[in-house]
Formats: C-alpha cells, structure tokens, sequence
C-alpha cells in the first residue's frame, strides 16, 4: 500500500517528465524563432509547461523530505523559492497571453516570467547541492543540480535562434535541460517502486513476530 509522500512523489514524478518533453519539443518547434516573433498556440499553453514541473518540485520534495539531515532547512528554502519562481513564471506568461493591464505592463510580464524562470533553477539548484550531499536520491543524485545550473545557463545562452552558439549547441542545451526534468521525474517514479517494495518486504517481515507474539 502506497503512503501519501510516495503518491505525491510519483505523481510529481509524472508531471515531471510530461513537462520535460513538452519542453524538449517546444524547443526543438521553435529552433528558427526569433523575436519579436508571431506567437501561436503553443505559446498560448506553454503556460502548462511550469505548471508541470511545480507539481514535480511537489513530487521531489516528498521524495527528498526527511532524508536531507542536516540540509533540510536550506532546502526547505530551495523549494519555496523554486515554487515562487514557477508561479510569478506562470503568472507573467497568463498576463501577457490575456494582454491583463496597460500595454507596458506586457514588458514586465515578460521580465517576471524571466525572473521567475531564474528564481526557480536558482532554488532548485540550492536543493539540488542538498541532495547531493546527503545522497536523498540514491540515482541520479546529482540530477537537480545540474538541471538548476543549466537552467541558470539557458539565461545567459539565450533562445537558439538568437544565441551565439548558434542554433544547433544552443537547441542540444534547451532540449537537454527538458529531458533532465523528465529523467528527474522518471526517478522519482521508479524510486516509489522501490520504496513500496520496501514496505512490503518490512510488513512480511513483521507479521511473523506479530504471529509469535499472539
């Protein structure tokens, strides 16, 4: 039987990785882009996108929760800054989506899904050195680190079609921080099977000393 942490763990785990191939595709759909370009449905529900990986964050924080020692509080920090980061990132991409307020409010729009983005591979790369440390995740324990730091990167990269890289070296790094989310949700699913075998192994092996004790 499932405990509500690692229910919540995987299910995060899925979003997670629905949200890093959405934003593996979209990257690769929009590799000729260029601003100002002409916006389109896809642009419209990329909003999705970051609603996705806030319930991953949600999904990794089960998994993480009581297992960081003496990090938890730093990442405790990590989390709601990373949360934070998401919601002003969605918040600013609706607004500018439903044209809210006066026209220079779109630019700020902007920059706050900008900032958000930031804000949230900042905090997830502060919970990412967290788990590495205290080893929270056996696998893959240094995946959110490095998601965060690249995610940090793509910033100053720039979007493919406009990145001195170029197209190509910039469109492997944008797809390449959406498949570390989605590999990042896939461990966290695949460690929920592991954690329920635990479980099941410690209730077999209880029930014989209950046995014995009646």
């Amino acid at each position: 039987m499932q405990t509500l942490p690692n229910l919540i763990a995987r299910l995060g785990g899925l979003a997670a990785v629905v949200g890093g191939l959405l934003w593996s595709a979209k990257s690769f759909y929009d590799r000729n882009d260029a601003p100002p370009w002409p916006t389109d449905l896809t642009d419209d529900l990329f909003f999705v996108v970051p609603l996705l990986f806030l319930v991953g964050l949600g999904g990794l924080y089960a998994r993480c929760r009581g297992r960081l020692r003496e990090w938890e509080a730093l990442s405790f920090m990590g989390f709601v800054a990373s949360i934070s980061g998401l919601i002003a990132s969605v918040v600013g991409q609706l607004t500018m989506v439903f044209e809210v307020g006066p026209s220079w409010w779109y630019g700020i729009s902007w920059w706050l899904f900008v900032f958000g983005y930031f804000v949230t591979n900042l905090g997830l790369a502060f919970v990412g050195n967290s788990v590495l440390q205290s080893g929270a995740l056996p696998r893959w324990k240094a995946l959110p680190l490095t998601i965060g730091v690249l995610g940090i990167l793509l910033i100053l990269v720039a979007d493919p079609a406009n990145s001195e890289l170029g197209v190509y070296p910039s469109l492997v790094l944008w797809m390449t921080y959406g498949l570390g989310w989605a590999v990042l949700g896939y461990v966290l699913w695949s460690d929920g099977d592991e954690v329920a075998r635990r479980s099941t192994g410690e209730a077999s092996t209880d029930s014989p000393r209950v046995a014995r004790a009646g």
